[in-house]
């Protein structure tokens, strides 16, 4: 009996030469905007430098050159709308607006280790208006070995699963410009 080997050697010869599907990227400037709503205090626009890392890198990937900058409009704005209306007006040249909230929230102790829920709202809006914005929710949960350990620490605990959240939003936004 024959053994099939040239066969596979063949197809995967033809496999390899193919060309792997790429997305096509965007290009010129996001402007991301952001707001952490810790659970005993005032709303900050200040991101742990892993989650600015991971904003900046998956911007990029996507062809666009990120501008961390959030007013303090944004900040003091009370819902999602309020505060994409104000980063948009506070970047009229931008090619995209990224309006990131997150909100960590701790839940509960488990085997020694503290649990907390961040939960994450995107907004990807072109500066033409929010009418065809798109916001996606996720809830991130994450596990900090220490009692101090606080919202800023949950969120940059957040940052791989964010990045990969991140990129798959990109990957749509891209796709819905292209169809």
């Amino acid at each position: 009996m024959r053994t099939p080997a040239p066969f596979f050697c063949v197809l995967f010869a033809l496999s390899a030469c193919a060309r792997p599907e790429t997305t096509p990227a965007l290009s010129g400037t996001a402007v991301v905007s952001s707001v952490m709503a810790p659970m005993d205090g005032d709303p900050t626009s200040e991101l742990p430098q892993r989650v600015a890392d991971v904003l900046t890198r998956e911007l990029k990937a996507h062809g666009l050159v990120a501008e961390i900058a959030t007013p303090s409009s944004v900040v003091a704005a009370r819902n999602t709308e309020r505060r994409l209306e104000l980063a948009l007006e506070a970047a009229p040249d931008a090619d995209l607006v990224v309006l990131l909230e997150a909100e960590p929230v701790f839940t509960t102790q488990l085997a020694g280790r503290y649990r907390w829920q961040v939960d994450v709202d995107v907004t990807l809006a072109h500066p033409n208006g929010a009418d065809g914005a798109r916001t996606y929710q996720w809830d991130i949960p994450v596990f900090l070995l220490y009692h101090h350990q606080r919202e800023a620490e949950a969120l940059d605990e957040a940052a791989p699963m964010l990045q990969r959240k991140l990129a798959r939003a990109l990957d749509e936004a891209v796709s819905a410009e292209t169809e």
